[in-house]
C-alpha cells in the first residue's frame, strides 16, 4: 500500500501513515485545500450556519418565555424591552459558542480531509469526498433519510475494502434525529450467513437493530459477554461454525467497541459515532479488522489451514492505546453544567429585579 511492492495475504504491507502525521503546510488565500476545497465545503458551511441560526433563535424564544414567566410571578405583566434584553443576554453564550466555533471547526475538517487525501495518494487508495444514498447491504443503510457517505476510501489489497463516515436522519414526529457512524466494509471470497453481532459494552447506543426475523443465539466460550449474536433460526448452525475460536478471540481483542454485520460476501464493522479516520491509530486498527475479516473468510470457507493474513499486527498495549484514542468519549463535566446553569440563574435574578420595569 505505502510502497507499491507486491503483496499477498501472507505478507501484507502495512498502511503508510506518514501523511497523517507530517506537519500541515501553511494555508493559502483559499484555505488549506485551495479553491476546490473551498467550493466543496461551501454547502456544508451554509447548512451549519442555518442550523445554528435556527437553534439560537429557538433557544432565544424559550428564554424569552422563561423570563416572562419569572416576571409574572413577581407581579410583572406583558412584554417589555427588559424581557428581550434579558433573553438576549441569556442566549448570548450559546450564540458565541455556535458561531464562534464554526471557523475553527471548518479549518479542522479541512485539515482532516487534507491528511486523508495525502494518505490515500501515498497508499494508492481511492477517495471520494461524498456519496449520496450509498448502495450498501448492511441494515443501517436502509434506515432514515438524507443518507450520505463522506470521505470514502477504497482499496483492493489484501481484500477489497471500503472505509467511510456515514450520516442519516430519522424522525420522531416533527423532530429530526441525526445519526453518524464510521464503517468498514470488507469483501470476502466466501458466502457468509447473515448475522448481526451487537457489541455489549460499546459506548453509546447503536443506530440500528438486527432485522426482523433474526433471533439471539448463544455462542458460549465467554463470547456472549462481548457480543449479542442475532441471526435467522435456520442460520444458527452456520453462524456458530463461522464464529470459530480464532474469530471470537480476534473480535473480542480488536473490535469490542463496534457492531458487526455479515451479509452475503461482505462483513461490516460499524462504530457508534464518527471516528478519527485521519489519524494513524485508526488505520493501524483497520489493519487488524482486515485480519479479522480473513479469519471469518477462512471459517466460512472451512479452510483447513488458517490464512497468514489473519495474523493481528498490533500488540495488546497498542490495542489499548488505540481504543483509548478512538472510542473514549470526552466526559460532559462541570464547565458544561456551569455554562448551562449560569444563564438560567441570570434569567431568574434579572427577571425578578426588572419585573416592574416598564
Amino acid at each position: 500500500m505505502s510502497s507499491g511492492a507486491p503483496r499477498d495475504d501472507a505478507g501484507a504491507t502495512p498502511f503508510g501513515t506518514e501523511a497523517l502525521t507530517t506537519p500541515l503546510p501553511e494555508p493559502g488565500e483559499e484555505g488549506l485545500r485551495g479553491e476546490a476545497g473551498r467550493r466543496a465545503s461551501w454547502l456544508v458551511a451554509v447548512r451549519a450556519v442555518f442550523v445554528s441560526a435556527v437553534l439560537v433563535l429557538g433557544v432565544g424564544v424559550l428564554a424569552l418565555l422563561f423570563v416572562l414567566f419569572i416576571q409574572s410571578m413577581a407581579g410583572g405583566s406583558g412584554l417589555s424591552w427588559s424581557n428581550i434584553v434579558i433573553a438576549a443576554v441569556m442566549v448570548l453564550p450559546l450564540a458565541v459558542s455556535r458561531f464562534g466555533g464554526m471557523r475553527r471547526a471548518r479549518q479542522e475538517a479541512d485539515a482532516a480531509l487534507y491528511r486523508l487525501e495525502g494518505f490515500a495518494t501515498a497508499n494508492r487508495l481511492g477517495l471520494r469526498h461524498r456519496e449520496d444514498d450509498p448502495q450498501e447491504s448492511a441494515t443501517v443503510f436502509g434506515l432514515g433519510k438524507r443518507r450520505m457517505a463522506t470521505a470514502v476510501v477504497t482499496g483492493s489489497e489484501p481484500r477489497p475494502f471500503r472505509s467511510a463516515d456515514y450520516a442519516f436522519d430519522t424522525w420522531i414526529g416533527r423532530y429530526r434525529m441525526p445519526h453518524s457512524l464510521t464503517y468498514l466494509r470488507v469483501g470476502l471470497a466466501a458466502e457468509l450467513p447473515r448475522a448481526s453481532l451487537v457489541a455489549v459494552h460499546a459506548p453509546g447506543a447503536p443506530s440500528w437493530r438486527p432485522p426482523l426475523g433474526q433471533e439471539r443465539i448463544e455462542i458460549g466460550g465467554g463470547f456472549d459477554e462481548h457480543f449479542g449474536v442475532w441471526c435467522a433460526p435456520a442460520d444458527g448452525d452456520r453462524v456458530r461454525r463461522m464464529l470459530t475460536p480464532s474469530v471470537r478471540s480476534g473480535l473480542a481483542a480488536v473490535a469490542p467497541d463496534v457492531d458487526v454485520e455479515t451479509v452475503g460476501r461482505h462483513v461490516y464493522f460499524l462504530s457508534r459515532g464518527a471516528l478519527a479516520r485521519w489519524t494513524a491509530p485508526f488505520w493501524r486498527w483497520t489493519e487488524d479488522l482486515l485480519a479479522i475479516a480473513a479469519r471469518i473468510e477462512d471459517a466460512a470457507a472451512a479452510h483447513p489451514e488458517p490464512s497468514p493474513g489473519g495474523a493481528l499486527r498490533s500488540t495488546d498495549a497498542e490495542r489499548a492505546e488505540t481504543r483509548a484514542l478512538l472510542f473514549t468519549r470526552p466526559a460532559v463535566g462541570r464547565p458544561v453544567a456551569i455554562g448551562c446553569l449560569l444563564p438560567l440563574v441570570f434569567g431568574v435574578v434579572a427577571g425578578l429585579l426588572t419585573a416592574t420595569w416598564r
